[in-house]
């Protein structure tokens, strides 16, 4: 369950703190997971697109895929390690795959 609670970091900012066991986000855009060694950066570097020792972004990229090929590829590499159950996120990459399929239908 979250938990908000309002704090100031220092007499000219004023920050919300909104918190779920393990991860911590702030009015000022980060969000941290709390691990037993370090913190992790879940807003610009979540551990669930960083497994194979490349970002998933940057595969993409790598790989020019479009916007369609690009999500197939996101959800594909973070079923069953965002959450527990893999199968909305293999869900999502079909929809986004039949999608892509469609349009080059279409372009023939």
């Amino acid at each position: 369950m979250s938990k908000a609670e309002y704090y100031d970091e220092d007499d000219d900012i004023q920050v919300y703190k909104v918190s779920r066991p393990n991860v911590s986000y702030t009015g000022n855009g980060t969000a941290t997971t709390k691990g037993d060694e370090h913190m992790t950066d879940i807003v610009n570097h979540p551990p669930h697109y960083k497994d194979g020792g490349i970002e998933t972004i940057d595969f993409i990229e790598a790989k020019k895929f479009n916007y369609n090929l690009g999500n197939v590829i996101k959800y594909l590499t973070r079923a069953g390690k965002k959450s527990e159950c893999p199968i909305e996120d293999l869900k999502k990459a079909q929809w986004y795959l039949g999608r892509e399929i469609s349009n080059l239908e279409k372009n023939k």
